[in-house]
């Protein structure tokens, strides 16, 4: 597998890279979600969402991605598919952990979110607020 691209996410105004995918959560604990179709090889999931976090909580404020239409054509969305007039939602299907790369790349993998940095903050979240930070040094 070709390693991903990040999803943004900004901590205290400064943006950062996340090496983890919580709107797959999302997308788990729906009825019907639609088939995501890849844009490349470095986005299998078929989306990229931009992510805050403010007072401890997780939010999505954009999303964009691609699905398969009833026709097996390609469409863009974005969040108005899933939340409809929100600029800014809360991730309360959330629970588990954010790995934020830190620092300089120090060992490049080219699968999935392998590529080791300098160090890690972790954030475990539990229904989308933060519960506890880590961070990890790789070097």
């Amino acid at each position: 597998m070709t390693a991903q691209s990040m999803e943004t996410i900004f901590i205290d105004g400064k943006k950062h890279f996340m090496a983890s995918e919580p709107f797959g959560q999302y997308l788990m604990s729906i009825t019907e979600a639609p088939d995501f179709y890849p844009p490349n090889t470095a986005c299998w999931r078929g989306y990229t969402g931009t992510w805050k976090i403010e007072d401890d909580r997780l939010y999505l404020v954009s999303l964009n991605g691609y699905i398969k239409t009833q026709e097996k054509e390609y469409q863009g969305i974005d969040m108005n598919y899933f939340f409809p007039h929100q600029k800014s939602v809360f991730a309360e299907w959330f629970s588990g952990e954010i790995r934020i790369p830190e620092g300089k790349m120090v060992q490049y993998i080219h699968m999935g979110y392998e590529s080791l940095y300098e160090k890690d903050l972790l954030l475990k979240i539990e229904k989308g607020i933060i519960v506890n930070r880590l961070i990890v040094e790789n070097i």
